[in-house]
């Protein structure tokens, strides 16, 4: 725009505010805002996002595992019942089977993990 069209548009802004008056707000209007924020702060109930039962099972598996470390000499990779029979190489290179298994609790983990925030996110913002 050049400068003429600026003080055109300029004055005709000015006018129509001029015109119709600015609005003031009521003396109360920060009372009333802020009491409903707190209504609706009052109506928000915390829930943990990882309930307590997830973090009891959670902790039996790793207290289990934990166990099973201690008490089989071997470790891990010595089970008795290998849960990853076949070997994992490749012409760079092969996997420990401890890798294989770590990979493998992430990757659970993981799923776990994504598939239950899914659940939150959906009950959050989509069941309301």
């Amino acid at each position: 725009m050049n400068n003429q069209e600026e003080k055109k548009l300029d004055s005709f802004i000015r006018k129509a505010v001029k015109d119709t008056g600015l609005e003031t707000p009521s003396p109360a209007l920060k009372m009333n805002i802020m009491a409903a924020i707190q209504r609706q702060a009052a109506s928000i109930k915390y829930r943990a996002l990882i309930p307590k039962w997830a973090w009891l099972t959670t902790a039996l598996i790793l207290l289990f595992l934990g166990v099973l470390a201690i008490a089989n000499p071997m470790g891990l990779t010595g089970l008795p019942v290998d849960l990853f029979p076949w070997e994992l190489s490749w012409s760079w290179g092969e996997f420990s089977p401890l890798a294989v298994y770590g990979t493998a609790v992430f990757v659970v983990m993981a799923v776990i993990q994504i598939v239950f925030l899914k659940r939150k996110i959906d009950q959050r913002f989509y069941n309301n």
